[in-house]
């Protein structure tokens, strides 16, 4: 997966009411044990994003279900989407030092190639992996390789 670099009809990016800040979106799977051990980790890395599950983005956008069961999906205060190891990499840029060098590092030309192959990989897996590492397993049956 890729990002998408056209606006989504009707998103806003989550915004904080009190300083009218505009903050992008990280919409993951929240029944998923590495998905949410990995919102986790971006909370205490400082992530800026606002977290949403699938399940509440899907409530309120039924035209991205697929989208969102598939990958981790940021959407920017301009609508873009960035998915996968791109998304994962944007969240990482959005979280406190050093985080944002290794989103960098992750987004760049060939390496993001390798990032999304390792994405994919556990993405596919995540059901298993989960599981071997004492998370709550996914409801989603893995696929194969």
């Amino acid at each position: 997966m890729t990002a998408d670099p056209r606006p989504v009809p009707g998103v806003v990016a989550g915004g904080d009411r009190h300083t009218g800040t505009v903050h992008p979106i990280l919409v993951f799977d929240g029944d998923c044990g590495i998905c949410s051990a990995s919102v986790g980790f971006l909370r205490r890395a400082g992530c800026t994003a606002r977290m949403v599950t699938s399940q509440e983005w899907t409530a309120s956008h039924p035209e991205d279900t697929a989208r969102v069961a598939e990958a981790v999906v940021v959407v920017t205060p301009d609508g873009r989407r960035l998915e996968a190891q791109l998304g994962v990499a944007e969240a990482l840029r959005l979280s406190s030092r050093p985080w944002p060098a290794i989103g960098a590092v992750i987004a760049a030309p060939g390496i993001r190639v390798v990032a999304g192959w390792v994405y994919r990989l556990v993405a596919r897996n995540r059901t298993r992996l989960s599981s071997m590492v004492g998370l709550n397993a996914c409801a989603l049956p893995d696929r194969d390789v």
